[in-house]
């Protein structure tokens, strides 16, 4: 139906008679409506099904029991996930229970005395393990008081640093070496001055509180020293701590005993072994001294806190131990750091080494030759030309330990070892050098005079540098032969096991000592 107003107004189209008022936007509602709760219930029905996924690919834990070669549960083996820091210990009866991360997750389990071993965890919800033990543990050898004892019987307090752990440590005496490697055993070393450098030894504290308490020291079977042996002569050395291993020892192993094994042949084609090294010695710490300067400043502090007369260390007198413009003031206000004329921050150190070992069932030799030179941290030993004030000592050292089986039941062993030492040093012992460097105030005279005469003032301690340079040098020779020869008789048509021993050693030390000592003057 049209209608026109007659006004000039266009027609428009009228709604049918069946209209209702808003009925398309309640339609559109609807529509929107259910688009949202089919969208949320999918959404809803996706999460369902994503948690069930999920739950249902989370692994189970894992449970088992570990045991060893007899079945025997084995309690606090170490169980973990490889590659991470999961892992649980087992309990009394061997068993565990861990939680993993995948199906395919690989199960570590390992155990003191046993082989570690890795398993793949291939979805199982049980993982039972056997351990076997450690072939090496349960045959290790240990050196006791009467001879050789596996490691797995043995009972008493002993400890045992082996060959390839001392020639680690770059140290110039062998005693120096077992510092940190043996528990129970303390090293003291009280001078770095080569030759003097060993160290004092004690095995759990002290044990006796009068006369000798350091423990009793056996190479090879026979009471020597072995701070000069080579350290790649040795092959084992044990330190004995409680009465049950000292006992054969009686009262001379109440301080532990030391026992030192030197190498031995092997059958084997001969084996040549070289070995060179050079290195570099400095002090782990040296101490800081004040200054001329500073020195005079506290003392003259010191002497108004006492009510003195300070007149004479006045801030002009003071500023010139610092000030170096004028070129005679290092001569009359001197400022010496006598630790630093002295020592330098650096010595040589060099050793080589050559062994052969081999031999046959009837025959087996080990021979070494070796040689080390270490130098000292004294400074000026080019400004002296008659003879050398350095601390330097060169050592030679050489063994050989020959095995011969003359039945079968009759073996035959002869040790030969020799030490040769040459060391040197200034006229004046080292003690008194650092005493001097130390006690000899910074201004009280400087280190030479312009020409080159020793500097030094009456009535006071005698100048640190003239100690080093002016009172000539000390030459120690020394050579120490050892020699030991021993048959071993088995007796098994007796007992199983039985067997005699019988050794016998000679020890030669020769020594000769020159000093070449003289005074000085000072100006």
């Amino acid at each position: 139906m049209l209608m026109h107003s007659g006004r000039g107004v266009p027609f428009r189209k009228l709604p049918p008679a069946n209209y209702i008022p808003g009925m398309k936007n309640f339609i559109f509602t609807v529509i929107f409506l259910c688009c949202l709760h089919l969208r949320a219930a999918g959404a809803a029905l996706t999460e369902v099904h994503t948690r069930n996924y999920f739950q249902a690919q989370q692994p189970a834990p894992v449970s088992g029991q570990v045991t060893d070669d007899k079945g025997t549960p084995l309690p606090g083996v170490s169980v973990s996930l490889k590659g991470s820091n999961v892992g649980v210990q087992t309990d009394a009866n061997g068993r565990y229970t861990l939680k993993l991360s995948g199906k395919q997750d690989v199960l570590v389990f390992s155990f003191i005395g046993y082989t570690k071993q890795e398993v793949n965890v291939n979805g199982r919800a049980q993982v039972n393990v056997q351990l076997s033990t450690e072939a090496s543990t349960l045959h290790e050898v240990v050196v006791v008081a009467y001879g050789k004892q596996k490691k797995v019987s043995l009972t008493g307090a002993i400890s045992t640093v082996s060959s390839k752990d001392l020639k680690q440590s770059p140290v110039a005496n062998l005693s120096n070496a077992l510092a940190g490697r043996l528990p129970g055993l303390i090293a003291y070393q009280q001078s770095g001055e080569p030759g003097n450098d060993d160290s004092q030894i004690w095995i759990r504290g002290f044990a006796t509180f009068s006369g000798s308490q350091a423990p009793l020291i056996m190479v090879d079977g026979v009471e020597r020293s072995f701070s000069s042996i080579d350290a790649n002569e040795v092959e084992s050395i044990s330190i004995l701590k409680d009465a049950s291993s000292t006992a054969v020892f009686g009262i001379r192993g109440a301080n532990g005993v030391v026992l030192v094994t030197t190498k031995r042949g092997t059958v084997s084609a001969p084996r040549v072994a070289v070995s060179v090294q050079n290195g570099m010695q400095s002090p782990t710490r040296m101490p800081k001294y004040l200054d001329a300067y500073d020195a005079l400043s506290l003392y003259k502090e010191g002497l108004a806190n006492d009510g003195l007369n300070t007149s004479l260390y006045t801030d002009d007198y003071l500023n010139k131990f610092r000030d170096r413009s004028n070129p005679t003031y290092q001569y009359l206000y001197p400022n010496v750091n006598w630790q630093d004329e002295l020592v330098k921050d650096f010595a040589r150190m060099s050793q080589f080494n050559v062994n052969v070992n081999g031999g046959t069932e009837k025959a087996k030799y080990f021979v070494s030759l070796s040689y080390r030179q270490q130098e000292g941290l004294y400074k000026h030993e080019k400004d002296i030309k008659d003879y050398n004030i350095q601390a330097v000592t060169n050592l030679y050292n050489f063994r050989s330990n020959i095995d011969l089986n003359i039945t079968k039941d009759l073996s035959l062993e002869l040790n030969l070892g020799a030490m040769i030492r040459d060391r040197n040093y200034p006229g004046t012992d080292a003690d008194q050098l650092w005493l001097r460097a130390k006690q000899t105030p910074s201004w009280w005279y400087p280190v030479s005079n312009p020409n080159g005469t020793i500097s030094g003032l009456p009535q006071k301690d005698a100048n640190p540098l003239g100690l080093l340079t002016q009172t000539g040098y000390q030459r120690f020779f020394d050579n120490t032969t050892q020699a030991s020869t021993g048959m071993n008789y088995k007796m098994n048509w007796i007992t199983e096991g039985l067997s005699a021993r019988a050794r016998l050693s000679f020890d030669a030390v020769n020594y000769r000592n020159v000093g070449r000592t003289k005074g000085f003057d000072t100006y």
